[in-house]
């Protein structure tokens, strides 16, 4: 695992239809937002087809406890809606 901003041209990725990894054939920014952590029900998300980890350092789900432990004792605290 790498964080998104490596990527490069000529990794591979797991992609969400494919039954492997597959090459980077170009990487582009088209924008950045200040998102530290994201809460789901799984340890992965697939962003634009891609399949990613919602961990963003070693500690994985210790960098999430105190914002799990938030939701479970009042859920809407940290709801957000989604954009339509």
């Amino acid at each position: 695992m790498v964080p998104a901003g490596l990527v490069k041209a000529g990794d591979r990725v797991w992609v969400a239809d494919e039954l492997g990894p597959v090459e980077v054939e170009s990487v582009s920014a088209k924008g950045a937002e200040d998102v530290v952590w994201v809460l789901v029900e799984g340890e992965q998300l697939v962003v634009n087809g891609i399949i990613a980890s919602v961990w963003s350092s070693a500690a994985k789900a210790l960098e999430t406890l105190p914002f799990r432990f938030l939701h479970a004792i009042a859920p809407p605290l940290l709801q957000v809606g989604l954009p339509s």
